[in-house]
């Protein structure tokens, strides 16, 4: 009943006449766009929506906001109290109490992981939304994710055209004498590379 239930909102949340870039679940809603697009570094992208649909997943499994402020901070990301509870085998303590235990084992761990799959944060590592819908299907095998929730490194590309800035530094007569300073030094490459935090999405 679950099974075709996701199914269903699989097939009206994507027209696979369309490419993925045309659909709209993330909206700019805090928790369900990629970490990438978070932080600026790249625009919308059919990754960054699988990605969105894999929370999406979750959060019909769990019955839970992807984003939860509360005491308990591992509960906070629901991506990542998700992720840390696969790692530990206990992946079906995550499922929505509200079931009552009215489904298949097997078949909601598999829309779980499958979620899981979509937000990993790395996105080279996303699943084609093809490939999800086999997956879920079982038409094809479930994923090997690692225990522990990935931290992605993203390159931000740099502006190496920084102009100089002008500031005035007082003479010994009293006088100002204008003074011309460079921005502070860059690395040799061209990008910074910034490490954000797995549970900042």
């Amino acid at each position: 009943m679950l099974g075709w239930a996701i199914l269903g909102l699989l097939a009206r949340l994507i027209d696979h006449n369309q490419d993925l870039e045309t659909t709209n679940i993330a909206a700019g809603t805090n928790g369900y766009i990629a970490p990438e697009c978070l932080l600026g570094t790249e625009n919308a992208s059919t990754q960054s929506d699988v990605f969105s649909f894999g929370v999406v997943l979750l959060e019909i499994t769990c019955g839970r906001r992807p984003i939860v402020p509360q005491q308990d901070q591992r509960k906070v990301s629901l991506v990542k109290w998700v992720w840390d509870l696969y790692g530990q085998h206990t992946l079906l303590e995550a499922v929505d109490g509200r079931l009552n235990g009215d489904f298949k084992r097997d078949e909601i761990e598999c829309f779980m992981i499958v979620g899981l799959w979509c937000a990993h944060p790395e996105k080279s590592l996303r699943p084609s939304i093809k490939h999800v819908m086999s997956v879920l299907q079982f038409q094809a095998p479930l994923p090997n994710l690692p225990p522990k929730m990935p931290v992605p490194i993203y390159a931000i590309p740099v502006d190496h055209n920084m102009q100089l800035y002008t500031s005035s530094i007082a003479t010994s007569s009293g006088s100002a004498a204008p003074s011309t300073k460079s921005a502070p030094a860059l690395p040799s490459d061209s990008s910074w590379l910034l490490k954000q935090q797995a549970n900042a999405f």
